[in-house]
């Protein structure tokens, strides 16, 4: 049925908002859906184009205001329901969101989408196992869902369920050849000096026509990772190589000297001020435990000890600091009291924050919340003057295994973009030491550093060192954390739920193809 004059009927409009959406010409589809939905308001879809488009834009409210508005005229739609409640979730009102998406199952058990949405909520509260339910059930609906594949793969590998997460790699490595990620992630659970059944895979994909479309440097990566299991070290150098040269490419070129800029202006901000003479303030209902360091020096490993402790919370890399300081800090207006005249604004971030992206049952039950994100190292004198009774431990690791570790991994979008290059690594590598010798000399005696190779030579008696000074009582069920089998979202996945071993001590002295590179640290 054709709508009037000038419009055309209520299929062929939303055809064309379709179309339009998914050419990313949202500007026209927000033009377009809002004379339609001025002419015709009881039409619901034209909301939902609206919304969607809005979102696009970060115009969030205004997507909330017209999705409610939809639903005062059907309040059972279901695209509805389920994109409103997407969106809760996105801002972090996680009630309102389970709300809205458990009335959208009632209606439709097997909508992909409210499905696909649930699952994603599950995950922020912590509650794995929820959460796989939702997605395996998505999963029989829609065996070609592609970002199915690759969540249900993440949660069982962060779960250390490596064979779970071999199924859904595996299926997704061969329903989307293309999706070289999956490679990648698969070559980190896969032992190729036993099976090597996916690297002759992965080479034939490297020799296919194909392979000029695809992600290069995961694949790289990934065999990286198949022929340092088989200690053929020259075939491994010429791939790492490889695959840092091609990420590299992808990546802008000025970040080591925004970091450069950065660890100046923390410098700046905190060179007059007199952490001894800072008040004391009452502290948070719940004591915090800072672990930080280079990512890769073994702040994974000290998480997973010390959240075995029956009262510690384990939040994991929460990077809350780091998101909110990370741009300030490369601005020149940035001042110390600006800062300081804000701390109490800062905290209620913080805390609130943390609140959002954890499981609350767990949280409130434990006495001791543990925050392990590496790059905490940037905001010591920040954590100090927000939690002056926090405790802070730096995890140190030999320099040139540490950044060898670093060279060797593929990190997430948008992280550490920096390391794809030798040089800059180096680079990094002095700025941080740098930053690590200005916080002690500030703060004498408020930092620990707990070495990685004392604590894998003398582990009982490092880990009471550490559990005396964080001012826990001594836990025997740390030794054994292995055990718990806790859920570990860094690159140290496949390490972190096994017995503390000795073969990363000295990982250098095999690969004799960087000792230029190892020499170059050494001097640092």
């Amino acid at each position: 049925m054709k709508l009037n004059q000038s419009f055309g009927t209520i299929e062929s409009e939303i055809k064309k908002l379709d179309l339009n959406f998914k050419k990313n010409d949202y500007t026209r589809v927000i033009e377009r859906s809002k004379n339609l939905i001025k002419k015709f308001p009881n039409i619901v879809p034209f909301y939902n184009y609206l919304g969607l488009s809005l979102e696009q834009t970060g115009r969030t409210n205004e997507a909330i205001n017209i999705y409610n508005k939809a639903l005062f005229y059907n309040p059972n739609e279901i695209s509805i329901l389920a994109n409103l409640g997407e969106l809760y979730r996105k801002k972090g009102k996680f009630e309102k969101s389970r709300e809205l998406l458990l009335k959208a199952l009632n209606i439709d058990e097997n909508h992909k989408y409210t499905l696909y949405n649930l699952g994603k909520l599950t995950l922020n509260l912590n509650r794995y196992d929820q959460a796989i339910k939702y997605f395996e059930r998505l999963y029989q609906i829609d065996k070609k869902f592609i970002d199915v594949l690759l969540v249900l793969s993440k949660i069982y590998m962060n779960l250390g369920n490596f064979e779970k997460a071999k199924k859904y790699l595996i299926i997704t490595s061969d329903t989307f050849p293309m999706m070289s990620s999956a490679d990648y992630s698969l070559s980190n659970i896969i032992d190729y000096s036993k099976d090597n059944s996916h690297q002759t895979k992965m080479i034939k994909k490297m020799n296919s026509p194909e392979f000029k479309k695809m992600d290069k440097f995961s694949l790289y990566f990934a065999l990286s990772k198949s022929y340092e299991d088989q200690k053929n070290y020259n075939e491994f150098s010429k791939y790492i190589n490889l695959a840092n040269h091609e990420k590299n490419i992808t990546v802008k070129k000025d970040l080591i000297e925004i970091e450069e800029t950065r660890i100046k202006n923390i410098k700046l901000i905190f060179k007059d001020h007199n952490f001894v003479d800072e008040i004391r303030e009452k502290y948070n209902k719940k004591k915090l435990i800072f672990v930080l360091g280079l990512p890769r020096s073994g702040t994974t490993l000290i998480h997973q000890i010390l959240t075995s402790h029956k009262d510690v919370y384990g939040a994991g890399e929460t990077a809350i600091l780091h998101n909110y300081f990370l741009e300030k800090t490369v601005k020149e207006n940035f001042q110390f009291d600006f800062f300081k005249n804000n701390v109490v604004n800062y905290k209620s971030i913080y805390n609130l924050s943390l609140k959002l992206s954890s499981n609350y049952e767990n949280l409130e039950k434990k006495k001791i919340i543990l925050d392990k994100a590496p790059f905490n190292f940037y905001w010591i004198g920040f954590i100090k003057l927000l939690f002056p009774e926090a405790k802070i431990i730096l995890t140190n690791r030999n320099i040139k295994d540490n950044a060898l570790s670093i060279y060797k991994n593929l990190f997430g979008p948008g992280k550490m973009d920096w390391c794809y290059t030798k040089d800059n690594i180096i680079r990094f590598v002095k700025l941080y030491k740098d930053l690590i010798k200005f916080w002690k000399s500030k703060l004498p005696g408020f930092i620990y550093v707990m070495n990685y190779e004392d604590l894998v030579k003398n582990k009982e008696i490092e880990l009471e060192k550490v559990i005396d000074f964080c001012c826990l009582d001594w836990d025997s069920e740390i030794l054994k954390f292995e055990k718990k089998k806790m859920p570990v979202s860094s690159a140290s996945i496949f390490q972190a739920n096994q017995p503390i071993y000795d073969k990363s001590i000295n990982l250098n002295l095999k690969y004799t193809q960087f000792s230029d590179f190892f020499n170059k640290l050494e001097k640092l």
